[in-house]
């Protein structure tokens, strides 16, 4: 570390931009972490001349002004100052996987034969992660600011690898979907567009989905279910039927107050749960009773679970 007196360096341009990522000076969860990353400027000699590689954003005039520099000779290598400038501050178990995306392309595109198992092990990351963290680069920023802010965990990170799937959902970001509900999305389109070989721009108008999204009069989450209930059905047709049916069915139910009745919505558990609060004698036969009436349609529920015919087909 230097004191060095800057005269004129603002008037010398560089086009030395390997040091120079800014995804976590954008992007990061809190704005610290960004302002520490670039509070230390690297020096590069250029012949006679102290080349500014980067800089902080702090400054705006650099004429006169008195900074901390970490300067390097030509001969240093690229690895040892990125690994420098990453310690400078003891920032680097602190970064983001788009921070990290965007180091290891500058180590592809720098250091080609960079030994990668030690900068695995420096940047905190899987030696089978490296190519999927590299492909983060390709991500918009809505949606590294989103991922970012909801820490969405890599793999959940790669359902959102196709471009044109992220390009078809970056609409419904600013509604502030949560995670499990845009995952679930995600999935439902892409199934559908592969069980259809369509695209997914294709099967999203298909099933009118703008519809939902631009109806201004429902609450943003009721917009986004809603999005997620028609995929849904659009991909699962036979048994989106036979919820409709069995609903029909549960409709025509008339429970006492002291009995609860469900069902699996998804037909992956069969038979029904039930529930009875029995708080006093005469409970017990209201119970009974109710069985006793309400016997063929609960066999009809259970006819419609195993996908038997019922009366109304």
């Amino acid at each position: 570390m230097k004191q060095l007196q800057q005269v004129a360096i603002k008037d010398i341009k560089s086009n030395d931009k390997r040091f120079y990522f800014t995804a976590g000076k954008t992007f990061a969860s809190t704005v610290k972490q960004a302002e520490i990353l670039f509070s230390i400027p690297v020096l590069w000699m250029y012949g006679d001349t102290w080349i500014p590689v980067v800089l902080p954003a702090e400054y705006d005039n650099y004429a006169n002004t008195v900074i901390d520099a970490m300067v390097y000779s030509p001969d240093t290598s690229y690895e040892d100052v990125l690994w420098d400038l990453l310690r400078a501050e003891e920032v680097a178990h602190d970064l983001n996987i788009f921070d990290i995306s965007n180091i290891i392309r500058r180590l592809e595109e720098y250091a080609p034969n960079c030994d990668k198992k030690l900068w695995n092990l420096r940047l905190g990351i899987g030696a089978a992660q490296w190519q999927d963290i590299q492909s983060l680069q390709d991500y918009e920023a809505e949606w590294k600011q989103y991922f970012i802010k909801k820490h969405v965990p890599l793999k959940r990170v790669l359902t959102f690898s196709a471009a044109a799937l992220r390009r078809q959902l970056k609409p419904l970001l600013p509604l502030h979907p949560g995670i499990n509900v845009l995952e679930s999305i995600a999935v439902l389109l892409q199934e559908i567009a592969h069980r259809d070989s369509d695209n997914i721009e294709t099967c999203w108008n298909r099933c009118d989905l703008n519809a939902q999204l631009n109806n201004n009069s429902l609450p943003a989450a009721e917009r986004i279910n809603a999005i997620r209930t028609r995929l849904y059905r659009e991909r699962y047709v036979t048994i989106s039927e036979y919820q409709a049916t069995l609903n029909q069915h549960m409709e025509t139910l008339k429970l006492p107050s002291v009995v609860q009745l469900k069902t699996d919505p998804l037909f992956e558990t069969p038979g029904l749960i039930l529930r009875a609060r029995l708080e006093k004698r005469e409970h017990i036969d209201t119970l009974l009773n109710w069985l006793q009436i309400s016997k063929a349609e609960l066999e009809k529920i259970m006819d419609i679970q195993q996908g038997k015919e019922t009366d109304e087909h």
